[in-house]
C-alpha cells in the first residue's frame, strides 16, 4: 500500500535526482546537510505553492531522519508538516492521519522531548468539534501504545483516555500496579473509570472495566464501587448515586481526587452543581482534568 509520501509524479523514493541525492546524503551519515537540503526544498516549494511536493518532501525527510536515529532533525521536519497543515486549515482527514502515524512509527518507545513536541502538535492540529477538541482517536491510540511500551504510564494514560484501545489500557494498568509500590491496581482501575465518566464516556468506561476486571482474581471495595457506579449512571438515579458515595466513603476518601471526580460526574450525568468557593463551579476539577489532557 502506498503512503501519502509516495504520491504524485515527484515521489520522493529516488525517482528524481534531488531525492536520490538527499537519500545518499543520509545514508552517508551527513545528517546536518541532509536537513538543510530538506529545509531548502521546503522553502522553495512554499514559495512556488507546490503543496503536494512540499508535504511529500517533509514526510519522507522526517521518516528517513527518524529511522536513522536523528530524532531532533526528523522532528523538525515533522513539525513543519503539521504546521503546514495547520496554516492551510486542512481538516484531519484519513490520509493526513495515516501520514502522521507513518512518521510516528519511527519514534522509539521513550520519553524524548522532541517526540513529545511532535505529539502535542499533532494532537492540537487534529482537535475538532467532532472529537470534542481532544484530538484524533487513532493518533492517541498510537501515542498511548508507544508510551506504554516505554513504561511511561502517566503519559500513556493521558492518551489511552482519548484513544480506543481499552484492552491495552487495562493491560497497562495491570503492569503499572506491578511496577509501582505506591499504587494498587484496584485504585488505578477505579480512577480510570471515574476519569472516563468525567469525560462522559460511559461506553469506554464499561469496556475498560470489563477488561480490567477479567484479569483480577478477587474483588475489592473500590472495584465493587466502580461496578455499581457504572450501573447507576446508566439510569436516572441520583438518590442511588448519592447513597453509593455515602456507603463507600471510607474507601473513596483514600484518594482526595475521587471526591472531586464524583462531583463532576454528578454534574455530567445528573446536572448537580457544586460551587468551588475559590474559583466557582468546576474550577478545581476542570484544572485537574485539563492536566490529564495536556
Amino acid at each position: 500500500m502506498s503512503t501519502y509520501a509516495d504520491r504524485g509524479p515527484k515521489s520522493l523514493r529516488g525517482t528524481t535526482h534531488v531525492a536520490e541525492k538527499l537519500e545518499k546524503t543520509i545514508e552517508a551519515g551527513d545528517y546536518y546537510h541532509a536537513l538543510q537540503m530538506y529545509k531548502t526544498l521546503y522553502a522553495r516549494y512554499t514559495a512556488q505553492n507546490k503543496q503536494n511536493e512540499l508535504r511529500q518532501t517533509l514526510l519522507r525527510g522526517a521518516s528517513l531522519l527518524l529511522a536513522a536515529g536523528e530524532v531532533n532533525a526528523g522532528t523538525e521536519l515533522a513539525l513543519l508538516f503539521v504546521d503546514n497543515l495547520s496554516k492551510a486549515k486542512e481538516y484531519p482527514k484519513q490520509e493526513y492521519i495515516s501520514a502522521l502515524l507513518e512518521v510516528f512509527r519511527h519514534y522509539k518507545a521513550d520519553n524524548d522531548p522532541a517526540k513529545r513536541q511532535f505529539i502535542q502538535a499533532a494532537c492540537k492540529w487534529s482537535a475538532t468539534p467532532e472529537n470534542n477538541k481532544q484530538g484524533d482517536v487513532a493518533l492517541h491510540t498510537a501515542f498511548a501504545a508507544n508510551y506504554h511500551a516505554a513504561k511511561e504510564y502517566e503519559l500513556a494514560q493521558k492518551h489511552y483516555l482519548r484513544g480506543s484501545d481499552t484492552a491495552g489500557f487495562a493491560k497497562m494498568v495491570q503492569e503499572w500496579a506491578i511496577d509501582s509500590i505506591e499504587v494498587r491496581e484496584d485504585h488505578l482501575i477505579c480512577r480510570v473509570v471515574l476519569l472516563y465518566l468525567c469525560f462522559s464516556d460511559l461506553k469506554s468506561a464499561n469496556s475498560f472495566f470489563l477488561h480490567a476486571k477479567a484479569a483480577l482474581q478477587q474483588s475489592t471495595p473500590l472495584l465493587s464501587f466502580a461496578e455499581f457506579l457504572l450501573q447507576t449512571v446508566e439510569r436516572d438515579a441520583l438518590p442511588l448515586f448519592q447513597l453509593l458515595r455515602e456507603k463507600f466513603d471510607i474507601y473513596l476518601s483514600q484518594d482526595p481526587s475521587f471526591d472531586s471526580y464524583l462531583d463532576h460526574i454528578a454534574y455530567v450525568f445528573y446536572g448537580v452543581k457544586k460551587v468551588d468557593s475559590n474559583s466557582g463551579f468546576g474550577g478545581m476539577i476542570n484544572n485537574l482534568l485539563k492536566s490529564f489532557m495536556e
